[in-house]
């Protein structure tokens, strides 16, 4: 009898799945059948925002469904990141994420890992964060900043964008290499940050050249330096923080999108395919470097290498300024 029953059971599984791979290959073949959702684990205003808007607009035209945007702000990108690795891996949850993904294992024990438990699928953009200041404390460059922080240190305050975010890390390691005290003021989202600095009540902030050059070209901001050793498109004027006195200084941003784990390799390949003919579009190659950065596309591999290249870096990094995963 029992053997009996282990055969059906063995039977029944059998059926099981042959009946359910045909099923499973079709759903893949006809995605998307219905909307997406991307989430933006930070708050809206910020580059991660822009750029998963962007995409959301592109691919809304290019998948054939409605793809809508989600905020879910909150512990440096870690409460959004959640969500969407919660989500079932069948392509209608999907996530932005910014350079802060590889920067929080260094400073948060996770209780995931970062390269192995989500499905990269297609790195978008990159580029450098703007460094500004508000224009009342007439700071022109970083020697000026830095001239400041040494002589009161602690009293320059900076807009952070959470703990274990880039631009908080973009501070510490500014202060570490120019040998001087900032004091970080943590927010939910560049947004509020960049508001606070540009009514004075931060006085600095690193910021997306998107989000900040509304307010530098109104003269609320000034823009002391970029963290990438790339230049920004389109404003030379900008030095680089490497070429302003500290030549190791190298902070870049970028965004991609990821999935949960287990993401079906062929909807994979579907998003990446339309984010990189996305790309090759002159008007969002135009919108992507009116925002400072530079479009990136490429495989789903060259992202996943590129994120653990990354984490481990940011771990490297954190130790040497001895700072503690919380």
């Amino acid at each position: 009898m029992l053997n009996t029953l282990k055969h059906l059971s063995l039977g029944l599984t059998v059926i099981a799945g042959l009946a359910s791979s045909p099923m499973l290959a079709a759903a893949q073949d006809n995605y998307p059948s219905k909307p997406i959702t991307i989430i933006v684990p930070l708050a809206p205003g910020g580059g991660t925002d822009l750029a998963a808007r962007l995409m959301a607009q592109h691919l809304t035209q290019s998948l054939g469904q409605q793809v809508v945007v989600e905020n879910h702000p909150g512990a440096a990108g870690t409460i959004g990141v959640q969500v969407g690795r919660a989500a079932a891996p069948d392509g209608y949850t999907l996530t932005v994420i910014g350079a802060s993904y590889s920067v929080n294992p260094a400073l948060y024990n996770l209780d995931f890992d970062p390269v192995e438990d989500i499905t990269p699928v297609v790195m978008f953009s990159q580029g450098g964060q703007l460094l500004v200041a508000n224009s009342k404390l007439g700071f022109k460059t970083v020697a000026d900043l830095l001239a400041a922080a040494k002589k009161d240190p602690g009293k320059i305050t900076s807009a952070s964008v959470g703990t274990g975010s880039v631009s908080d890390l973009a501070t510490a390691l500014l202060g570490s290499m120019g040998g001087a005290q900032f004091t970080s003021v943590q927010y939910k989202g560049i947004g509020p940050a960049l508001t606070d600095t540009v009514a004075g009540v931060t006085d600095i902030s690193f910021a997306s050249p998107g989000a900040a050059f509304p307010q530098v070209e109104a003269g609320t901001l000034t823009a002391l330096a970029t963290t990438s050793k790339v230049p920004i498109p389109g404003h030379p004027e900008v030095p680089t923080v490497a070429q302003s006195g500290m030549p190791d200084y190298d902070v870049s941003l970028w965004y991609g999108i990821i999935g949960p784990k287990g993401l079906p390799a062929p909807i994979v390949d579907k998003i990446n395919a339309a984010v990189n003919d996305m790309l090759k579009d002159p008007d969002v190659v135009k919108k992507i470097n009116t925002d400072g950065y530079v479009p990136v596309g490429g495989s789903a591999a060259d992202f996943k290498a590129r994120i653990a290249k990354e984490v481990a870096q940011w771990k490297e990094v954190a130790k040497g300024m001895n700072l503690k995963a919380q």
